[in-house]
């Protein structure tokens, strides 16, 4: 389900729109919803503060001590200048943020499966960055081999309180029920609508 980048969204990010496949909801255009390629309104998470008891727990859990997380001497000297947070670690906390604002359960849609994500770590996360996650594209297809699921994938971004980008995200999942709002920024029963 490839997407591509027709549109920007209410803040100059671009977002990408693409069409449903093989039956679903969608306009007459074809555009995943959106009529005549209009911006796409993102929706975002609450954010969360990170603390420097997040990169020594993430170490602790996933084993990597690496000196760049945890030794205050050789990250001052290194690249940032200060401890980072494990880019997974980002990830991890994005995918808390996203279950958290329950937009995967929007529409009385219910997901069942985590099929996948791709991920690019585009800036360092700081102690005392306050991260939040931006839904700016929605693709779904009925599923092939689930009856009643359909796939779903999501473009997100990883930001912080300057809207800088830490992570940029393609999260696959299998859902059921309804399909989720098109237009993010138009979620239902999250926690920003």
């Amino acid at each position: 389900m490839a997407l591509r980048r027709p549109a920007r969204c209410g803040t100059g990010h671009a977002v990408r729109v693409s069409p449903l496949r093989g039956g679903g909801r969608g306009d007459a255009g074809g555009n995943g919803g959106q009529a005549g390629g209009d911006p796409v309104t993102p929706f975002e998470t609450d954010g969360r503060t990170v603390t420097e008891a997040d990169i020594v727990n993430f170490a602790g859990f996933s084993g990597d001590f690496g000196p760049y997380h945890l030794d205050h001497t050789a990250a001052g000297a290194g690249l940032f200048g200060a401890p980072v947070l494990h880019g997974l670690g980002t990830l991890a906390i994005c995918s808390g943020l996203l279950v958290q604002s329950r937009y995967l359960r929007s529409n009385g849609s219910d997901p069942i499966a985590f099929l996948g994500v791709d991920v690019r770590m585009a800036r360092p996360t700081l102690v005392g960055d306050t991260v939040r996650v931006r839904v700016a594209d929605v693709a779904q297809r009925p599923s092939a081999s689930r009856p009643g699921c359909y796939v779903c994938l999501l473009h997100l971004e990883c930001v912080d309180q300057r809207s800088a980008v830490k992570l940029v995200v393609n999260w696959a999942s299998l859902q059921r029920g309804a399909l989720l709002p098109l237009q993010p920024g138009s979620a239902e029963g999250t926690s920003h609508g």
